[in-house]
């Protein structure tokens, strides 16, 4: 509210507020700062909307494009399940098998060395070892692998004693 200076007073306007008046000032404010608010989400809403509408549309016409291939993938999925099955079952067996044969080669290289090794004269004795030990290697990939049976070596080595002369 405006007050014009009385009689003998100054020229100086004065201007006054009730606090009523300044509370609907700043509810009006905030009012309008909240519908800014709310238009906004409105409108990113609808931008968004509109955004997921196209994107279900074109999903739609390719799924519509591509409908005799999905149904042949579909038909096709237990054949693919039960190759995948096969597959893996074939895989462990394999895997059993290697395992079994390092199992053998293990053994019976510990065999061999543990029965040759206290009768080992020198090369020869080193070498009935490597050629036991390369036919077990070489038995494990044929059709006839090494049994489990202890190992017999296939020769004996022979210890050679230096001739010394007696004086």
């Amino acid at each position: 509210m405006i007050r014009e200076p009385a009689a003998g007073e100054a020229d100086v306007m004065e201007f006054t507020v009730s606090l009523y008046q300044l509370g609907l000032f700043f509810f009006f404010v905030t009012l309008f700062i909240v519908v800014l608010l709310i238009g906004a989400a409105a409108l990113y809403l609808i931008i968004t909307l509109r955004n997921f509408n196209m994107l279900t549309q074109r999903i739609d016409m390719l799924v519509d494009m591509n409908e005799k291939s999905i149904t042949e993938g579909i038909a096709l999925l237990p054949i693919l399940v039960q190759n995948i099955n096969d597959l893996s079952l074939g895989l462990k067996a394999s895997v059993m098998e290697v395992e079994t044969m390092l199992g053998v080669l293990g053994d019976n290289l510990t065999q061999i060395v543990s029965s040759s090794g206290s009768s080992t004269g020198g090369l020869a004795g080193y070498a009935a070892i490597a050629s036991d030990a390369f036919r077990i290697v070489t038995s494990l990939f044929s059709k006839n692998p090494v049994s489990k049976a202890p190992y017999k070596p296939a020769r004996k080595a022979t210890v050679r004693r230096p001739f010394f002369r007696k004086t």
